[in-house]
């Protein structure tokens, strides 16, 4: 027969702040949709977001879950999320794809990538430009 742990013991401690970290994860996913459609964004596209990450989970375990480790996405979640836009927001005609801004940092964001992948594994010397 297994017992609870003592109040204050690590183990208690940590399904306490699991509990307390769902409860604010449910509420940042039920804000952050309504900050989408606010901003005139179609929430579904976090939901979008979510299957990505489900789905890269599915494929690299590691990957994801270091990243969300208190925090996994899963079907309950992206579930939970759905029902909450379609219960508070209702469907617009029209929504933001994307801005001039959006498109400025998403171009800088490729470059630096290109960057990095164009970089040798090995150190380089590199010269002072004057």
């Amino acid at each position: 027969m297994r017992q609870n742990a003592p109040p204050g013991s690590p183990s208690a401690n940590r399904t306490a702040f699991l509990h307390f970290a769902r409860q604010d994860e449910s509420e940042a996913d039920y804000l952050g949709v309504q900050y989408l459609y606010s901003a005139g964004y179609d929430p579904n596209g976090a939901i979008s977001i979510f299957e990505k990450l489900e789905s890269l989970a599915r494929k690299n375990p590691g990957t994801v879950a270091r990243i969300f480790s208190t925090h996994p996405m899963d079907a309950a979640r992206i579930q939970k999320t759905e029902q909450e836009i379609a219960r508070i927001l209702p469907a617009r005609g029209e929504y933001v794809v994307n801005t001039s801004d959006y498109t400025a940092m998403r171009l800088r964001l490729l470059e630096m990538d290109t960057r990095k992948k164009a970089q040798p594994e090995a150190p380089t010397l590199r010269h002072r430009e004057e």
